[in-house]
Protein backbone atom coordinates (compact mmCIF):
# COMPACT_ATOMS: atom_id res chain seq x y z
CA UNK A 1 0.00 0.00 0.00
CA UNK A 2 1.29 3.50 -0.77
CA UNK A 3 2.88 5.43 2.05
CA UNK A 4 0.37 8.14 2.99
CA UNK A 5 0.38 10.78 5.70
CA UNK A 6 -0.51 9.73 9.24
CA UNK A 7 -3.05 12.55 9.34
CA UNK A 8 -5.70 12.28 6.64
CA UNK A 9 -8.29 14.88 5.75
CA UNK A 10 -10.14 13.59 2.70
CA UNK A 11 -12.51 15.97 0.90
CA UNK A 12 -15.03 14.95 -1.73
CA UNK A 13 -15.16 17.43 -4.58
CA UNK A 14 -17.92 17.40 -7.18
CA UNK A 15 -17.61 19.78 -10.07
CA UNK A 16 -20.68 21.09 -11.85
CA UNK A 17 -19.77 24.23 -13.72
CA UNK A 18 -23.42 24.88 -14.61
CA UNK A 19 -24.71 24.94 -11.02
CA UNK A 20 -24.98 28.14 -9.03
CA UNK A 21 -22.59 28.28 -6.09
CA UNK A 22 -20.19 25.71 -7.52
CA UNK A 23 -16.68 25.91 -6.11
CA UNK A 24 -14.50 26.11 -9.19
CA UNK A 25 -11.24 24.13 -9.33
CA UNK A 26 -9.16 27.33 -9.39
CA UNK A 27 -10.71 28.31 -6.05
CA UNK A 28 -9.91 25.04 -4.28
CA UNK A 29 -7.26 25.47 -1.58
CA UNK A 30 -4.79 22.59 -2.15
CA UNK A 31 -3.52 22.75 1.44
CA UNK A 32 -6.76 22.23 3.42
CA UNK A 33 -7.10 18.53 2.61
CA UNK A 34 -4.48 15.80 2.39
CA UNK A 35 -6.66 13.91 -0.11
CA UNK A 36 -9.17 15.26 -2.64
CA UNK A 37 -11.65 12.67 -3.92
CA UNK A 38 -12.98 13.71 -7.31
CA UNK A 39 -16.60 12.70 -7.75
CA UNK A 40 -18.10 10.98 -9.50
CA UNK A 41 -17.17 8.61 -12.27
CA UNK A 42 -19.63 5.91 -13.39
CA UNK A 43 -19.66 2.16 -13.93
CA UNK A 44 -21.15 1.08 -17.25
CA UNK A 45 -21.08 -2.53 -18.37
CA UNK A 46 -18.44 -3.32 -15.72
CA UNK A 47 -16.22 -0.53 -17.02
CA UNK A 48 -15.19 2.65 -15.19
CA UNK A 49 -15.88 5.73 -17.31
CA UNK A 50 -16.32 9.50 -16.84
CA UNK A 51 -19.99 10.24 -16.17
CA UNK A 52 -19.97 13.05 -18.75
CA UNK A 53 -17.36 13.79 -21.44
CA UNK A 54 -16.81 17.25 -19.93
CA UNK A 55 -15.83 15.66 -16.60
CA UNK A 56 -12.31 15.02 -17.87
CA UNK A 57 -11.74 18.78 -17.87
CA UNK A 58 -12.47 18.76 -14.15
CA UNK A 59 -10.14 15.79 -13.67
CA UNK A 60 -7.26 17.70 -15.21
CA UNK A 61 -7.92 20.89 -13.25
CA UNK A 62 -8.11 19.16 -9.88
CA UNK A 63 -5.09 16.94 -10.53
CA UNK A 64 -3.14 20.06 -11.51
CA UNK A 65 -3.50 21.29 -7.90
CA UNK A 66 -0.63 18.94 -7.09
CA UNK A 67 1.66 21.43 -8.81
CA UNK A 68 0.89 23.87 -5.99
CA UNK A 69 1.07 21.23 -3.27
CA UNK A 70 3.18 18.19 -4.23
CA UNK A 71 2.07 16.38 -1.06
CA UNK A 72 -1.60 16.50 -2.08
CA UNK A 73 -3.17 13.20 -3.12
CA UNK A 74 -5.97 13.34 -5.69
CA UNK A 75 -8.20 10.29 -6.05
CA UNK A 76 -11.05 9.40 -8.38
CA UNK A 77 -14.31 8.30 -6.75
CA UNK A 78 -17.11 6.27 -8.29
CA UNK A 79 -20.60 5.81 -6.88
CA UNK A 80 -23.35 3.35 -7.63
CA UNK A 81 -25.29 0.33 -6.45
CA UNK A 82 -26.40 -2.30 -8.92
CA UNK A 83 -23.60 -1.27 -11.30
CA UNK A 84 -20.98 -2.37 -8.77
CA UNK A 85 -22.91 -5.55 -8.05
CA UNK A 86 -22.60 -6.50 -11.71
CA UNK A 87 -18.95 -5.45 -11.96
CA UNK A 88 -17.99 -7.58 -8.95
CA UNK A 89 -20.17 -10.58 -9.81
CA UNK A 90 -17.61 -12.65 -11.75
CA UNK A 91 -13.88 -12.93 -12.28
CA UNK A 92 -14.34 -11.78 -15.87
CA UNK A 93 -16.29 -8.68 -14.89
CA UNK A 94 -13.89 -7.83 -12.09
CA UNK A 95 -10.92 -8.04 -14.44
CA UNK A 96 -12.70 -5.80 -16.93
CA UNK A 97 -13.52 -3.27 -14.23
CA UNK A 98 -10.04 -3.31 -12.69
CA UNK A 99 -8.29 -2.84 -16.03
CA UNK A 100 -10.51 0.12 -16.94
CA UNK A 101 -10.00 1.63 -13.48
CA UNK A 102 -6.23 1.63 -13.62
CA UNK A 103 -6.31 2.85 -17.21
CA UNK A 104 -8.41 5.87 -16.17
CA UNK A 105 -6.28 6.59 -13.09
CA UNK A 106 -3.08 6.46 -15.12
CA UNK A 107 -4.44 8.53 -18.00
CA UNK A 108 -5.34 11.52 -15.82
CA UNK A 109 -2.69 11.23 -13.12
CA UNK A 110 -4.82 10.22 -10.14
CA UNK A 111 -3.15 8.87 -7.00
CA UNK A 112 -5.86 6.40 -6.10
CA UNK A 113 -9.43 5.17 -6.31
CA UNK A 114 -12.41 5.42 -3.96
CA UNK A 115 -15.41 3.07 -4.20
CA UNK A 116 -18.77 4.45 -3.06
CA UNK A 117 -20.90 1.31 -3.41
CA UNK A 118 -24.32 1.94 -1.83
CA UNK A 119 -24.63 -0.80 -0.62
CA UNK A 120 -23.42 -4.37 -1.13
CA UNK A 121 -26.12 -7.04 -0.54
CA UNK A 122 -28.58 -4.34 0.55
CA UNK A 123 -32.06 -3.39 -0.57
CA UNK A 124 -32.56 -6.21 -3.04
CA UNK A 125 -28.97 -6.60 -4.24
CA UNK A 126 -27.54 -10.17 -4.24
CA UNK A 127 -26.31 -11.60 -0.94
CA UNK A 128 -23.10 -12.62 -2.74
CA UNK A 129 -22.19 -8.92 -3.01
CA UNK A 130 -20.67 -9.13 0.46
CA UNK A 131 -18.18 -11.78 -0.68
CA UNK A 132 -17.68 -10.33 -4.15
CA UNK A 133 -16.83 -6.92 -2.69
CA UNK A 134 -13.88 -8.45 -0.84
CA UNK A 135 -12.77 -10.25 -4.00
CA UNK A 136 -12.93 -6.97 -5.92
CA UNK A 137 -10.84 -5.16 -3.31
CA UNK A 138 -8.32 -7.99 -3.16
CA UNK A 139 -7.95 -8.14 -6.93
CA UNK A 140 -7.68 -4.36 -7.21
CA UNK A 141 -4.80 -4.52 -4.75
CA UNK A 142 -3.11 -7.47 -6.47
CA UNK A 143 -3.37 -5.80 -9.89
CA UNK A 144 -1.48 -2.79 -8.56
CA UNK A 145 1.83 -4.62 -8.85
CA UNK A 146 3.95 -1.56 -8.11
CA UNK A 147 1.84 -0.70 -5.05
CA UNK A 148 1.32 2.71 -6.59
CA UNK A 149 -2.30 3.58 -5.90
CA UNK A 150 -4.31 4.44 -2.78
CA UNK A 151 -7.52 2.45 -2.31
CA UNK A 152 -10.43 3.64 -0.16
CA UNK A 153 -14.12 2.89 0.21
CA UNK A 154 -17.09 4.97 1.37
CA UNK A 155 -19.17 2.94 3.82
CA UNK A 156 -22.52 3.06 5.57
CA UNK A 157 -22.99 4.22 9.16
CA UNK A 158 -26.24 2.48 10.29
CA UNK A 159 -25.81 -0.89 12.02
CA UNK A 160 -28.54 -2.45 9.90
CA UNK A 161 -26.52 -1.87 6.72
CA UNK A 162 -23.09 -2.58 8.23
CA UNK A 163 -24.08 -6.06 9.41
CA UNK A 164 -25.44 -7.05 6.00
CA UNK A 165 -22.99 -5.39 3.64
CA UNK A 166 -19.46 -5.63 5.02
CA UNK A 167 -16.88 -8.25 5.97
CA UNK A 168 -14.89 -5.68 7.92
CA UNK A 169 -11.79 -7.68 8.96
CA UNK A 170 -11.14 -8.73 5.35
CA UNK A 171 -11.98 -5.30 4.00
CA UNK A 172 -9.36 -3.84 6.34
CA UNK A 173 -6.67 -6.01 4.74
CA UNK A 174 -6.95 -4.30 1.36
CA UNK A 175 -8.01 -0.69 1.84
CA UNK A 176 -5.82 2.20 2.95
CA UNK A 177 -8.76 3.87 4.67
CA UNK A 178 -12.53 4.00 4.77
CA UNK A 179 -14.74 7.08 4.57
CA UNK A 180 -17.57 6.67 7.06
CA UNK A 181 -20.78 8.21 5.77
CA UNK A 182 -21.71 9.57 9.19
CA UNK A 183 -24.54 11.73 7.90
CA UNK A 184 -28.14 11.34 6.71
CA UNK A 185 -28.94 9.80 10.09
CA UNK A 186 -32.19 11.77 10.07
CA UNK A 187 -34.28 12.62 7.04
CA UNK A 188 -38.01 12.41 6.54
CA UNK A 189 -39.40 8.93 5.94
CA UNK A 190 -42.59 7.09 6.78
CA UNK A 191 -40.90 5.45 9.78
CA UNK A 192 -39.20 8.67 10.98
CA UNK A 193 -41.84 11.40 10.45
CA UNK A 194 -40.09 13.96 12.61
CA UNK A 195 -37.08 16.26 12.52
CA UNK A 196 -33.57 15.26 13.56
CA UNK A 197 -29.93 16.21 13.17
CA UNK A 198 -28.32 15.30 9.85
CA UNK A 199 -25.00 14.33 11.47
CA UNK A 200 -25.12 14.25 15.28
CA UNK A 201 -21.81 13.63 17.02
CA UNK A 202 -23.39 11.91 20.04
CA UNK A 203 -26.82 10.61 20.99
CA UNK A 204 -29.25 12.91 22.75
CA UNK A 205 -30.28 12.10 26.31
CA UNK A 206 -33.84 11.30 25.22
CA UNK A 207 -32.74 8.76 22.61
CA UNK A 208 -32.69 5.03 23.35
CA UNK A 209 -32.69 1.73 21.49
CA UNK A 210 -32.23 2.04 17.74
CA UNK A 211 -32.31 5.84 17.87
CA UNK A 212 -29.33 5.86 20.25
CA UNK A 213 -27.23 4.34 17.44
CA UNK A 214 -27.94 7.16 14.99
CA UNK A 215 -24.85 9.23 15.67
CA UNK A 216 -21.23 9.46 14.59
CA UNK A 217 -19.67 8.26 17.85
CA UNK A 218 -21.72 5.08 17.89
CA UNK A 219 -21.08 4.25 14.23
CA UNK A 220 -17.34 4.88 14.45
CA UNK A 221 -17.00 2.73 17.57
CA UNK A 222 -19.01 -0.07 15.96
CA UNK A 223 -16.72 -0.16 12.92
CA UNK A 224 -13.72 -0.42 15.22
CA UNK A 225 -15.35 -3.16 17.32
CA UNK A 226 -16.10 -5.14 14.14
CA UNK A 227 -12.43 -5.16 13.15
CA UNK A 228 -11.41 -1.92 11.43
CA UNK A 229 -8.16 -0.38 12.74
CA UNK A 230 -8.76 3.11 14.10
CA UNK A 231 -5.96 4.42 11.89
CA UNK A 232 -8.02 3.52 8.80
CA UNK A 233 -11.23 5.24 9.89
CA UNK A 234 -12.10 8.68 8.50
CA UNK A 235 -15.26 10.23 9.92
CA UNK A 236 -17.52 12.03 7.47
CA UNK A 237 -18.60 15.62 8.10
CA UNK A 238 -21.40 16.93 5.83
CA UNK A 239 -21.58 20.55 4.73
CA UNK A 240 -25.18 20.38 3.49
CA UNK A 241 -28.51 20.23 5.29
CA UNK A 242 -31.89 18.55 4.89
CA UNK A 243 -35.27 20.25 4.99
CA UNK A 244 -38.67 19.18 6.29
CA UNK A 245 -42.29 20.10 5.70
CA UNK A 246 -43.57 20.61 9.24
CA UNK A 247 -47.00 19.85 10.63
CA UNK A 248 -46.86 23.07 12.69
CA UNK A 249 -44.40 25.58 11.16
CA UNK A 250 -43.50 27.33 14.42
CA UNK A 251 -42.67 23.98 16.09
CA UNK A 252 -39.28 23.44 14.51
CA UNK A 253 -37.05 21.94 17.19
CA UNK A 254 -35.81 18.35 17.39
CA UNK A 255 -38.53 15.69 17.07
CA UNK A 256 -40.99 18.17 15.52
CA UNK A 257 -43.71 16.39 13.56
CA UNK A 258 -43.23 16.44 9.78
CA UNK A 259 -45.38 15.36 6.86
CA UNK A 260 -42.67 15.19 4.22
CA UNK A 261 -39.42 16.53 2.89
CA UNK A 262 -39.05 20.25 2.37
CA UNK A 263 -38.05 21.91 -0.87
CA UNK A 264 -34.76 20.01 -0.98
CA UNK A 265 -31.26 20.01 0.44
CA UNK A 266 -29.21 23.14 1.07
CA UNK A 267 -25.64 23.14 -0.20
CA UNK A 268 -22.83 24.67 1.86
CA UNK A 269 -23.04 28.01 0.05
CA UNK A 270 -26.81 28.08 0.56
CA UNK A 271 -26.44 27.28 4.26
CA UNK A 272 -23.95 30.15 4.62
CA UNK A 273 -26.36 32.49 2.86
CA UNK A 274 -29.15 31.26 5.12
CA UNK A 275 -27.19 32.28 8.22
CA UNK A 276 -26.01 35.58 6.76
CA UNK A 277 -29.61 36.57 6.13
CA UNK A 278 -30.46 35.51 9.70
CA UNK A 279 -33.16 33.13 8.57
CA UNK A 280 -32.27 30.65 11.27
CA UNK A 281 -33.35 29.89 14.84
CA UNK A 282 -31.09 28.10 17.32
CA UNK A 283 -32.36 24.78 18.69
CA UNK A 284 -30.95 23.01 21.75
Amino acid sequence: MPNTQSKKVACYYVWNRMKKGTLMPDDVDPYICTHILMGFSSVENSTLVPTQPKDVEGYKLIVSLKKKNPNLKVMLSSGGGREFSEAASSAENRTKFINSTYELLSKYGFDGFDIDWEFPAWNGLPAMDRINFILLLKELRLADKQDKYILSVAVAAPKTVIDVSYDIPNMAKYVDFINLMSYDYHDYSWYMPFTGHNSPLFKRSVESGYFATLNTAWSAQYWVEKGLPRSKLLVGIPTYSHSYKLVVPFMHGFDAAAVGNGLGELSYSEVCDFFERRCNSSVR
